[in-house]
């Protein structure tokens, strides 16, 4: 690990999602193991895994700064709600959503916004006045959507991340942000905010969406 540079996964789904297969203790294991040091577990429409992973990071002296998040259903598409303190409820309106992040002092980032297949925003992107960041390169996502999101950041001069949305281990360190090196939350958002950030990685092979689905489909049915 290149000492001047920390690596961040700012998306990523635990077992707190019902599509996610990924145990809070073996998750954070394999991301100390990938050298990324600041994660956000940003759980679908809950927070409820925060704590226990918290405690679980405590416990095992892991070197891991864990920001709190949430990846947000909107009746439109999806946000992500970064260094929350309160669950944010889902299937309110874009505007609702964001006002809501905003009375907290949360951070707004716009997850996946060109995958249509994904929930995400698309053509609603400009309603968001100046979103906190743009994830150009989600690594479930396909290269084309990924490659609109990156065109449309640097459109709008905002600041771009790069994640792994990972909700299997096979996942973990498929994509990542890199930054300066900084050991607080605060540097690291100010690092978002201010753009020194480099997007690493690739995306995920296809198949990795097969285990999602057949996560949902067993949670139907069970």
């Amino acid at each position: 690990m290149n000492e001047k540079y920390i690596y961040c996964d700012f998306h990523s789904h635990s077992v707190y999602s019902n599509d996610s297969s990924m145990e809070l203790k073996e998750m954070l294991r394999l991301y100390v193991k990938k050298n990324i040091s600041v994660l956000a577990i940003t759980d679908h429409n809950t927070i409820a895994g925060l704590s226990k992973a918290r405690k679980i990071i405590k416990q095992n002296k892991m070197p891991l700064m864990l920001i709190n998040g949430e990846e947000i259903k909107t009746k439109i598409g999806e946000v992500i709600a970064l260094d929350l303190n309160e669950e944010i409820k889902k299937n309110m309106t874009l505007e609702e959503t964001i006002d809501a992040i905003k009375d907290q002092g949360a951070k707004c980032i716009v997850p996946h916004p060109y995958d249509f297949y994904r929930k995400g925003l698309v053509w609603n992107i400009d309603r968001i006045e100046m979103p906190f960041a743009i994830e150009t390169l989600n690594a479930r996502s396909f290269g084309l959507f990924n490659h609109f999101s990156k065109k449309y950041a640097i459109q709008n001069n905002l600041a771009q991340i790069a994640s792994s949305d990972a909700h299997t281990y096979r996942e973990i360190g498929s994509a990542y942000t890199q930054m300066p090196y900084s050991t607080t939350k605060e540097d690291i958002l100010r690092n978002i905010e201010k753009k020194k950030t480099i997007c690493c990685g690739k995306t995920s092979p296809w198949w990795v969406h097969c285990f999602t689905s057949y996560r949902n489909i067993k949670n139907r049915i069970f």
